[in-house]
């Protein structure tokens, strides 16, 4: 069974009209081989193309061809979040899901968690492993911006108050 996931780009960008041939070539679709049956589409909350994880403008072809690099990768993740999440509420859920909390470098994109939100019809957050953390204002201010690429390090670093 073959799934195909789509990601458009900015609605600011103009596209022609297409026939069936020329198609393929106009916006990343991405097919996946898979056995197991996909979930339900999950609709996002607003209507119309999602946010776009770039700081693209009116015109900005460079912000068109930054989305259009990283849509590949942006599909096949949206694809395996979805899957976990499906997995999680038919095996393992006790309770159903309300947010996702992403980290890492492409939490850092620009609209990221806005992109993805729409993608899965759920609220997501940006994670702050610093949050809870004792720090002075100007490191933590400093510190902010790649927070998200944390967890692992803050989690080593005080894993040995928990044990």
């Amino acid at each position: 069974k073959r799934e195909a996931a789509s990601i458009e780009p900015p609605s600011s960008v103009e596209r022609a009209p297409t026939d069936p041939e020329e198609e393929a070539s106009q916006g990343p679709v991405f097919e996946l081989e898979d056995d197991t049956p996909a979930p339900p589409p999950v609709p996002g909350p607003q209507a119309g193309p999602p946010p776009v994880p770039t700081t693209a403008t009116e015109g900005d072809t460079t912000g068109k061809r930054v989305f259009e690099s990283i849509a590949p990768t942006l599909a096949e993740l949206v694809t395996e979040i979805r899957r976990s999440l499906d997995f999680y509420s038919t095996r393992a859920a006790r309770a159903p899901v309300e947010k996702v909390i992403v980290f890492g470098g492409t939490a850092r994109f620009p609209r990221f968690e806005l992109f993805l939100s729409n993608e899965l019809g759920l609220p997501v957050e940006i994670g702050n492993p610093l949050s809870r953390l004792l720090i002075s204002d100007g490191v933590a201010e400093e510190m902010k911006s790649f927070a998200p690429m944390l967890p692992i390090a803050v989690g080593m670093g005080i894993r040995e108050m928990f044990e």
